[in-house]
């Protein structure tokens, strides 16, 4: 949060006053700042705010720091009031936050909701969970939707569909791609990119460059790389 003058207080003491005019816009700069600096209470406040005015957003993020708190039926039940408001970010991680806590049936209506309206997140969490019950038709549907839509690790799931089809030129075009795609962005120095084509390359059977890559991306910040790491 800075003004043109990268003043971050004088910046904040301006947001303060939009925000206790009603402005819902500061309220949501106000709560970020807040979230990004781990004042998790400071930015529910101004997250509570937001949604009591009516923005969908809020109510959502508002969610996701209830629930970093630990209080997750709390944060499950202002999902629910947003999916059932229509909102698509909160019926997505409604699905999300159901499937995390081992309901992954109840998940799927949630998802189909938000895929139906383009949530691209959705279209590949619900084809993942479709791969995995051999629902292999309609999974490589919503993984062709989720991958159009530029989901790299849609892209990963769709190949194992693929190969399982037998199709297995499709899933070699589809390889090379995101190969082509992850190499120059693991370039770039991306951890998560690192991780993803470490993913991709195990999936292909090259098992020692996998691993160094996905030490590479622990090294430089790579959450789910290092948990990789330690289940090893």
């Amino acid at each position: 949060m800075y003004d043109d003058e990268g003043n971050e207080a004088e910046a904040r003491e301006w947001y303060s006053k939009a925000a206790e005019l009603g402005s819902v816009e500061a309220m949501v700069e106000l709560a970020l700042e807040a979230k990004c600096a781990g004042r998790l209470s400071e930015a529910e406040k101004w997250y509570r705010r937001a949604a009591d005015a009516g923005d969908g957003d809020a109510l959502s993020d508002l969610a996701l720091v209830i629930d970093k708190q630990g209080r997750p039926e709390e944060a499950e039940l202002l999902w629910r009031r947003g999916a059932s408001q229509g909102h698509i970010t909160s019926t997505f991680n409604l699905a999300v936050h159901m499937e995390d806590h081992g309901a992954v049936e109840e998940s799927k209506p949630f998802y189909e909701k938000a895929a139906a309206a383009g949530h691209g997140g959705a279209s590949h969490n619900l084809g993942r969970i479709l791969l995995e019950e051999d629902d292999l038709a309609e999974a490589r549907r919503l993984l062709d939707v989720a991958a159009s839509q530029g989901n790299v690790r849609a892209e990963i799931d769709l190949i194992e569909v693929l190969e399982r089809l037998g199709e297995t030129g499709e899933a070699a075009r589809v390889r090379s791609e995101a190969r082509a795609f992850l190499e120059s962005r693991a370039e770039d120095g991306h951890a998560d990119a690192m991780y993803d084509l470490a993913v991709l390359l195990e999936q292909a059977g090259e098992a020692e460059e996998s691993d160094l890559l996905c030490e590479r991306a622990a090294a430089l910040g790579s959450r789910e790389a290092r948990e990789y790491l330690r289940g090893q």
